[in-house]
């Protein structure tokens, strides 16, 4: 066995991994990679083909981002954000502005310190860590807001079935995947579910034996979106509408891959807004799903009203959560208010 492979072995605790199997063999040991290629001390070479979890969509080894991070390098590696600002955050937070308002073009390219958004549906970022901690950030951000504006004194929040928001304890509270929500069951706050639009499965799709895709040869009647108007009006009638409903956008991943149909999207943020619940989107799909969507499954600018969590798909770890003009107001006020949203992390808005 190799000598780091004995080294891991003795020292390493590897995530989602039974480690008593793990110990039986020798591990694989990625020492390089180029491009879509990874190899292993012994010389092997094997394709990433999931980009190391989603992360490293360009490649490894790009000599464009190799080059960005090693001109950052030599300028600041990293300051923090608790009471400093710095250019790269700046720069890029006016940049995700841009990009989660439809319609609206941020002034200035590059290093240009000229971007400016206007008339936005969102219109601040707050940069967290990774995946997890974003969704953290916006579940914060969706309890403050139901607090502050008297929605609810203790929000409840509304998530998918078979939904995964992450490892966090408030992201596993929002999942309903048994094997990770049953572990940590003592630790985590109550939440509630409903149905996710599973096509393929649908219970509603009754004729035997077949159970295809029931769109094939059954006219869609729309439960699904039935179950979501139910839910939350059911929830709004106990006086306290939810403070916001927590949802991976088109996709379902770690719940099977699960494409949502084409108008389900738009028709639920429609219902949520219309009980005044915040909408929190789960982005963490490579890039390109919202553009390869139809554009009738998408909700439109109007109608979202959301905190938007978003994954960067970047080599290093960082994400970032959008939040629209409303939540923002809500939260700075004067410092003997205490109405600082109180969360941070170590590393947010790295500038590496």
């Amino acid at each position: 066995m190799h000598r780091l492979a004995q080294l891991d072995h003795r020292y390493v605790w590897h995530p989602f991994t039974q480690m008593r199997d793990w110990l039986r063999q020798e591990p694989i040991v990625i020492v390089a990679g180029r491009g879509a290629v990874l190899q292993d001390v012994h010389g092997r070479e094997y394709l990433d083909a999931n980009a190391s979890i989603w992360t490293n969509l360009h490649g490894h080894n790009h000599p464009r981002i190799n080059a960005a991070i090693r001109a950052q390098l030599r300028r600041l590696a990293h300051c923090s954000a608790l009471g400093l600002a710095n250019e790269p955050a700046s720069l890029l937070a006016a940049q995700l502005v841009a990009l989660a308002n439809p319609g609206r073009r941020a002034k200035g390219a590059g290093r240009s310190p000229k971007f400016e958004v206007r008339s936005s549906k969102f219109e601040k970022v707050f940069f967290s860590d990774d995946g997890s901690t974003a969704v953290e950030v916006a579940l914060k951000l969706a309890y403050e807001y139901a607090r502050r504006t008297g929605l609810a004194a203790k929000p409840r929040f509304l998530s998918l079935a078979g939904a995964y928001h992450g490892d966090t304890v408030g992201a596993v509270s929002l999942g309903h995947i048994d094997l990770f929500h049953r572990a940590y069951r003592g630790l985590l706050f109550p939440s509630d579910q409903v149905m996710a639009p599973y096509c393929y499965r649908c219970p509603y799709n009754r004729a035997p034996p077949e159970r295809q895709d029931a769109r094939e040869y059954r006219r869609c009647r729309w439960e699904c979106v039935d179950q979501v108007a139910r839910r939350l009006e059911r929830q709004r009638r106990r006086g306290t509408p939810y403070a916001a409903f927590v949802f991976e956008p088109l996709m379902q991943g770690a719940a099977g891959m699960i494409p949502q149909p084409a108008g389900w999207l738009a028709r639920v943020a429609e219902l949520a807004r219309h009980e005044g619940t915040l909408l929190v989107a789960d982005e963490v799909r490579p890039p390109g799903d919202e553009r390869a969507a139809p554009a009738s499954s998408q909700p439109k600018a109007s109608n979202l009203t959301s905190v938007r969590r978003q994954g960067t798909n970047w080599r290093l770890s960082a994400a970032a959560a959008t939040s629209p003009p409303a939540v923002f107001r809500r939260v700075p006020g004067e410092y003997a208010e205490f109405k600082t949203f109180f969360h941070g992390h170590s590393y947010t808005a790295n500038p590496l």
